[in-house]
């Protein structure tokens, strides 16, 4: 069932309208040959935020189905989207979060997650409106994956079983978005902006110089009391 979406901040508007650009060259400086939103599966993460990696996965509705697809006239899809009804939107955005979990896998570190994304609502996938960095014929859910202080990189697994390669885009601040062009099979590991430090981490930093110094003094005692039984 199709859940709320939530209102992006400003940084991350302006994270994905800078990528959507970025789509826009890569796919003009490719050529015809592959300039279709079909030709590629789309992942974006926004790293804007220490602490939080905000993932946007981006579908191309057509192949999401096994109904009739869309006349040659409308290459992308757009104008067989904008006519789905509800309940078919609803069906597009199950199978596209079963996409997203049969293709992708996110690993903190050794920790595994497992990303819950989270889509508009069918009017919005039909008519994403003049502001929308989606493709046409595609729509996007988003899902934000916490990190823990110590927690300094993502693995991101690309299935073998995917049919198509993958645009990888990561936004940072104050940064020009980075695309990584991967195959099927692919692991690409990101580097993250530290994470930070909770109350439970802090107090132990804060105690560590205590404890060193305690830890030296018995470890001295020790030593004499060895000293004087000898």
């Amino acid at each position: 069932m199709t859940e709320g979406f939530d209102v992006a901040t400003a940084d991350e508007r302006r994270g994905f309208v800078s990528s959507a650009l970025v789509i826009v060259i890569f796919l003009a400086a490719a050529g015809n040959a592959v300039a279709h939103p079909a030709l590629y599966h789309y992942l974006e993460i926004n790293l804007l935020e220490p602490g939080a990696a905000a993932v946007f996965v981006t579908v191309h509705a057509p192949e999401l189905t096994d109904t009739v697809a869309p006349l040659d006239a409308d290459v992308f899809g757009k104008e067989w989207l904008s006519t789905r009804n509800d309940e078919t939107i609803v069906k597009l955005v199950e199978s596209a979060n079963h996409f997203a979990d049969q293709v992708f896998a996110f690993r903190f570190g050794e920790r595994e997650v497992q990303p819950s994304f989270a889509f508009p609502e069918p009017e919005t996938i039909r008519h994403p409106g003049p502001d929308s960095s989606v493709p046409e014929g595609c729509f996007s859910g988003e899902s934000i994956l916490p990190y823990q202080f110590g927690e300094e990189t993502l693995f991101i697994n690309f299935s073998l079983s995917a049919q198509k390669r993958l645009m990888l885009i990561i936004n940072r601040p104050a940064s020009f978005p980075e695309v990584i062009d991967l195959e099927p099979g692919s692991q690409y590991t990101l580097a993250l902006p530290a994470a930070p430090v909770s109350a439970y981490h802090r107090r132990w930093l804060e105690a560590a110089p205590v404890l060193t110094a305690v830890l030296i003094l018995v470890m001295a005692l020790i030593r004499r009391r060895r000293a004087c039984l000898r």
